[in-house]
């Protein structure tokens, strides 16, 4: 999720993380912000989990460098949020 660490963004995150299935990347400019935001969800104690995905939407080479580690570490992703514009599946970025 972009824009997570905060407003509708940190709401949705909040409310994927009622199900245990669900593992959110909660993406973020702002290391700060965003390591508050996932202290925060994860102090809630929900089933799902989270983590960190530090990332500038304004930047095409952090989307790149984002999508590579998502890539390098779960393989893939299922769904990427909608608070703002969609960032193609990291195949397309790696190409």
């Amino acid at each position: 999720m972009i824009k997570a660490n905060g407003g509708i963004g940190f709401e949705l995150a909040s409310q994927l993380l009622s199900d245990s299935s669900k593992h959110v990347l909660l993406g973020s400019r702002s290391a700060e912000k965003g390591e508050a935001a996932v202290k925060d969800l994860q102090s809630r104690k929900q089933p799902g989990t989270v983590e960190l995905l530090q990332v500038d939407v304004a930047s095409d080479e952090s989307i790149t460098a984002a999508a590579k580690r998502v890539e390098s570490k779960h393989g893939r992703y299922a769904h990427l949020d909608l608070v703002t514009p969609p960032i193609p599946p990291p195949s397309q970025l790696l190409t």
